[in-house]
C-alpha cells in the first residue's frame, strides 16, 4: 500500500447519511444482551442465548476486538438524529488465519428494522474495507456473508449491496452464502458514480 494512504485505525468511528457508527465498548453490554436474547432478532440466526451465555459472549467479543490484529471489528449503530439510542451492531468477523476473507453481518433492534439501516451501515463498512484507506493493509480479497434461505430481508439486502451468490460450505443447506470481491465493489462504486454524474448532467 502507498505510504500516503495508511490503513485506518481499527477503532475508527464514522458516519453515513443517517447513522453514526462507533466501536463496541464495555457500556454496550445491555444492547448486546438484548440483541442476542431477543427471539425476534434471532429468529433467522440461531436460538436466542440465555442471559448468562450472552454475558459470556459479550466478554469474548470485547476481547476479540482488542486483539492485534483483531479477530472481530464491531460497531454500534446510532441514528444521528437520536444519538442517545443504540439501534444495533454491524461486525466484521475474521475466521481465517490468513485474513484473506472476512464475514460481515448486522443485527438491529425491532425499531431499526425495515428501514434500510442495515444496508446503509454495511455499505459504509464495505467502503472502508475496500476503499482508499482500508482497515487492513493489504485488505482482504473478499467479504462474505450468509443468511437463512427464509430471511427475505437479508436476501434483499445482499442484492442491494451487490453481493453474488457463492457455493455454500454448509452440507445441510441451512445457509445461503454471498460474496463480494474488492474488484467488484470498486467497479460497482465507479458505475454508481458514473450514473450519478450522468443523471446530474442530463
Amino acid at each position: 500500500m502507498d505510504p500516503a494512504t495508511p490503513a485506518r485505525s481499527p477503532l475508527a468511528s464514522f458516519d453515513t447519511a443517517r447513522l453514526h457508527l462507533r466501536p463496541l465498548q464495555e457500556g454496550d453490554q445491555a444492547l448486546y444482551l438484548h440483541l442476542y436474547t431477543d427471539p425476534g432478532v434471532m429468529r433467522h440466526i440461531a436460538a436466542p442465548l440465555s442471559p448468562q451465555a450472552a454475558h459470556r459472549a459479550f466478554a469474548a467479543a470485547l476481547e476479540q476486538t482488542r486483539q492485534a490484529p483483531p479477530k472481530l471489528r464491531m460497531w454500534v449503530l446510532h441514528e444521528r438524529t437520536t444519538p442517545a439510542t443504540a439501534l444495533g451492531i454491524v461486525a466484521l468477523m475474521y475466521r481465517e488465519p490468513t485474513r484473506d476473507s472476512v464475514e460481515i453481518g448486522a443485527m438491529l433492534r425491532a425499531e431499526g428494522q425495515g428501514r434500510g439501516l442495515s444496508v446503509e451501515a454495511q455499505r459504509a463498512v464495505l467502503d472502508h474495507v475496500f476503499g482508499a484507506r482500508p482497515f487492513e493493509a493489504p485488505p482482504p480479497a473478499r467479504v462474505w456473508s450468509r443468511n437463512a434461505p427464509g430471511n427475505g430481508a437479508s436476501i434483499a439486502g445482499r442484492l442491494k449491496l451487490g453481493f453474488v451468490r457463492a457455493l455454500s460450505d454448509d452440507p445441510h443447506g441451512e445457509w445461503m452464502r454471498w460474496e463480494m470481491t474488492r474488484a467488484r465493489w470498486q467497479a460497482l462504486q465507479s458505475s454508481g458514480r458514473d450514473m450519478a454524474l450522468l443523471n446530474a448532467s442530463g
